[in-house]
Formats: structure tokens, sequence, C-alpha cells
């Protein structure tokens, strides 16, 4: 529990780890590099620098897009939903033992299609729902699933660099408390976003979600005509990377159902 509080935040509507990284970065990050780091070392590195500017203008966008960004809410009160509660006694799913409720959402009103999840945080379904993550205070899903990654691999790179910076200065001016607690604050923020990062980019290659990783054995798509774990969205790393971003379509139902019928 605890290492899940640090990867992402807080339970419940908080606001707190969004804010936190906002105002530590333009109130004590961005003073610290325009006034101490960028005119000690600048002549020094220029081409480093450079990197790390357009880096931050890239993050900066990212996590724009990510904090804006429908991540794929499925529409409230559809059509489906009624009809789906009319016929609901003839299901043929109760006659097998399973409930052919689980994949209605009665909060949303809607049919949830597969890998949908409601987010509790935001009270909507994502379709393709990975985590809801108070850095961007929304949840990440089809949508912005791609910037995300962008997201936390550029706050990555930016907090390796800034403990770089730090180091360098400290070798040219001597210890400073100032500089202490940027080393401290970079690495908190280095590490969390590395994890991400590094978790964001395996899930994008393996054509899964962390949803999927921690509850897979609740969902029965990611189980073959044996029971065991099996992912039929896992098509390989070219078209994974494809779908991941929007660039191929996801498989179907019908599609999802043949290859759990015909794995063995």
């Amino acid at each position: 529990m605890f290492l899940w509080t640090i990867f992402f935040g807080p339970p419940g509507n908080s606001k707190s780890p969004f804010l936190f990284f906002v105002l530590s970065t333009l109130f004590w990050g961005y003073p610290m590099y325009v006034f101490r780091c960028f005119p000690t070392t600048f002549a020094m590195m220029p081409g480093l620098h450079i990197f790390f500017i357009f880096n931050n203008v890239f993050m900066w966008y990212t996590f724009y897009y990510c904090y804006m960004r429908d991540p794929g809410f499925l529409p409230r009160n559809s059509s489906e939903y009624d009809l789906a509660i009319k016929k609901v006694a003839h299901f043929d799913e109760w006659k097998q033992g399973r409930n052919p409720l689980s994949r209605l959402c009665h909060t949303c009103r809607n049919v949830k299609p597969l890998r949908t999840k409601h987010c509790r945080t935001c009270n909507r379904c994502v379709m393709e729902f990975d985590h809801h993550c108070p850095y961007i205070y929304n949840c990440v899903g089809l949508k912005n699933r791609n910037m995300f990654a962008g997201f936390t691999t550029s706050v990555a790179i930016m907090t390796w660099m800034t403990l770089y910076f730090a180091f360098t200065l400290i070798e040219l001016e001597g210890t400073n408390v100032l500089y202490v607690l940027g080393i401290l604050e970079a690495f908190f923020f280095g590490f969390v976003a590395s994890m991400l990062c590094g978790s964001a980019w395996y899930m994008a290659a393996k054509n899964t979600n962390t949803n999927e990783r921690i509850n897979a054995s609740r969902y029965d798509y990611l189980k073959d005509a044996h029971g065991h774990f099996y992912n039929p969205y896992d098509r390989g790393f070219i078209n994974n990377m494809k779908e991941f971003f929007l660039l191929k379509p996801s498989l179907t139902e019908e599609e999802v159902h043949r290859a759990k019928v015909y794995t063995v």
C-alpha cells in the first residue's frame, strides 16, 4: 500500500500530488535553474542545457494534454443499457452460472466494452482504463496513455538531468543547503517517474495495462479455454506499439472470443 501511494498518490479525489508537482517545479525548481544553475554551468555544457529546455517544453505539453484530454470516457445513459436491463432475465449467462450484469455500469448507465472500468474518482467509465493518476489529476486510458508515457519519460529525463546539474554545482561551489534540497526533490520525482515510465513502456510493448496486471484473475477475457492466463491483445511488439499510438485498431470482442476458444 505504501508503494502504491508513492507511485499513484493517495486514495480519493486529492489534488495534493498534482499541486505539489506543479508548484514545486514552477516556484522551486525553475528559479533555482534560472538564477543559479544556468548562469554557472551553461558555458560548460550548452548542448545539455538546450536539450533540458526542449525536454521541459515537451513535458509541459504532455502534462497539459494528459490533464485536459478526455482519457476515453464512455457516454452516459446509453440505449444499450436500457435494452440490456429489459432483457436481463433472458440472458443465457444465468444458466451458465455467470452474471451478465457485470458488464453493466449502473452509475453511468452504459454497457462496458472489454477493458473498460469505472473510475470511482472521476465517476466515469474509461475505455482501456489503466489507473487514475493524481499527478495529472485525470485517468490514464485509451486516448491519453501515449501522452502519459511521454510525460513520465520527460519527467524522468528532467529529474536525472537536474541531479547532474546539482552535483556539478556542488563540485564547483561546495555543499549548499539549497542544492541538497534540490537533490532530494529531484531524486524523489526521478524515482517515481522512472518507475512509471518503465512500467508504461513495458505495458505498451505487451499490450496490457495496470488494471489488467493487478486484476487479471477477475477478467474472463484474459483466460484461455482452460482458464489459464492468456492475453489475446498481445500481437507482438510492432502491432502492440501501433495500437498504443492509435495507429491500429484493437481486437473486436468477437476476435477476443475466438482467441480464447482456439488457444490451447
